[in-house]
């Protein structure tokens, strides 16, 4: 993002959350998502697919790991507590583009 923002790129491939602000704000202009769908944070914004390049997709997977052994009750904790931070983030990133 920084090589955009200075000039020194002309375009990049970016996870949503981290160009959001600079979306936003009018520093770089986003052309396409990647993913099938569009986006819940950016509707209008449409998919690579819908801006002419037919079937394309490309969707980010992030896993989290824990040492083998971890007990159950830890790792049920864990997924809970991810999930409850994953989905509030979500809503907030939704409410603010509403704004």
């Amino acid at each position: 993002m920084i090589a955009v923002l200075t000039g020194d790129a002309s375009f990049l491939f970016q996870l949503l959350p981290p160009a959001l602000p600079h979306i936003k704000s009018g520093k770089v202009r986003a052309l396409a998502v990647t993913s099938p769908k569009r986006s819940l944070v950016l509707p209008d914004l449409p998919t690579v697919a819908e801006a002419g390049l037919s079937g394309y997709e490309l969707v980010a997977w992030f896993g989290i790991s824990a040492p083998a052994g971890t007990p159950a009750e830890i790792v049920t904790r864990l997924n809970g507590e991810i999930v409850k931070a994953c989905c509030c983030r979500i809503s907030e990133a939704v409410s603010s583009t509403r704004e």
